[in-house]
């Protein structure tokens, strides 16, 4: 909300942030919840990387809206598609190339898999620039929120991982 008021000067009412204010004490009640784990310094530090990447993702999603608001959704999908496609091909050649040579065998399943993480990819920056244009970045940043507590219920009823009873409060409190 901070970087949509600052550089495309968004207004929001006492309800926008209410709303921001809750889904932070749902956040927070998942990161107490983890604290109390056995492992509470690598929980830690998951949880900082998890808060470090959220932050740049917001970055990323107000500054798709001010070029899909400004411009037009072809050109901010032709900026991804090019810039995406090089700063990926730099990523894989300096961390990924090796391991890839030396440690990998390519299957046909493999293969689907990587065409459909590839395909999904695709559909979900189509379908979000779609969604920046009409809407604004804060509510799809809001909205993926509840992602990791559909996460963590996957986990409880597919995987039977028993939860504690602050995962369900900040459910609730989020999804207020």
């Amino acid at each position: 909300m901070v970087l949509s008021k600052l550089f495309m000067s968004a207004k929001y009412t006492k309800f926008h942030l209410v709303g921001c204010l809750v889904c932070i004490a749902g956040i927070t009640t998942t990161l107490v919840n983890d604290s109390d784990s056995n492992q509470k310094n690598s929980s830690l530090k998951g949880d900082m990387i998890c808060m470090v990447g959220s932050a740049l993702f917001g970055c990323s999603d107000v500054l798709q809206e001010s070029i899909v608001k400004e411009f037009t959704r072809k050109e901010l999908l032709s900026m991804l598609g090019i810039f995406g496609t090089i700063f990926a091909l730099i990523q894989f050649l300096a961390f990924e190339f090796n391991s890839l040579r030396n440690d990998f065998e390519m299957t046909s399943s493999v293969a689907f898999y990587i065409a459909l993480y590839i395909l999904s990819s695709l559909l979900l920056k189509i379908f979000l620039a779609a969604l920046l244009q009409e809407n604004d970045s804060v509510m799809l940043n809001l909205s993926l929120l509840t992602s990791n507590i559909y996460g963590a219920l996957f986990s409880y009823f597919v995987e039977k991982h028993p939860l504690k009873a602050l995962y369900f409060i900040s459910f609730t409190i989020v999804l207020r």
